[in-house]
Parts: C-alpha cells; structure tokens; sequence
C-alpha cells in the first residue's frame, strides 16, 4: 500500500521529508501546505538544497501544483491546513512550540 503524505511545512525538515518521500517507491506526496512561503520560491529551495545539492529532476511549478518529475504536488499556504486529503499529515513547522497546539 502507497502512504499519501501531505507534508505541513516546508523549511528545512519539510523538504527533507519530500525527498525522502519521493525517493521511496511506498510512498506519495499529494500537497504541502506553509503559509510563508509561495510556490516559486518553495520549488526554488527544493531544487537548490544548500546541504543536499540539487535534485536530480526537473523541478518546475503549473497550475498552483510543484511538479517534480512526473508527480504533481498541490500546494497550499493555510494557517490551519485541516481537512485536506492526506493519510498522514508530517508536521514540520518550526512555529508550534508545544505539542498540544499541533494536534488538529
């Protein structure tokens, strides 16, 4: 069974979920959701990870979407990411401080 993530934050911990999540054949990134970021910059840092290097496929964006190789990725920039269709929900925003504010 493919695990769909959507992953909540996409600093440095987000985008090492992503690659993670990419390079792993049981797993699928549907959306990422972080309100301070836009699409382009967000595609821009994925690309060019200063402690990773660049990722070996194209990165580009379409239609509100990051698109890397051949999978689409919806993007979202919510406060309260709540409702969207993900199996699991990685959240790797530095912004909650205590465990009782990140459970949705």
């Amino acid at each position: 069974m493919v695990v769909a993530l959507g992953i909540n934050g996409f600093g440095r911990i987000g985008r090492l979920v992503m690659r993670a999540a990419l390079d792993n054949p049981n797993s699928t990134v549907l959306a990422i959701n972080d309100p301070f970021l836009n699409l382009e910059y967000a595609a821009y840092q994925f690309k060019h990870d200063s402690v990773h290097g660049i990722y070996p496929q194209e990165v580009t964006v379409e239609d509100g979407c990051m698109v890397i190789g051949d999978v689409k990725v919806k993007f979202f920039s919510e406060r309260n990411p709540e409702g969207k269709n993900a199996i699991l929900l990685p959240c790797c925003v530095g912004i909650v401080a205590r465990a009782s504010k990140a459970l949705m």
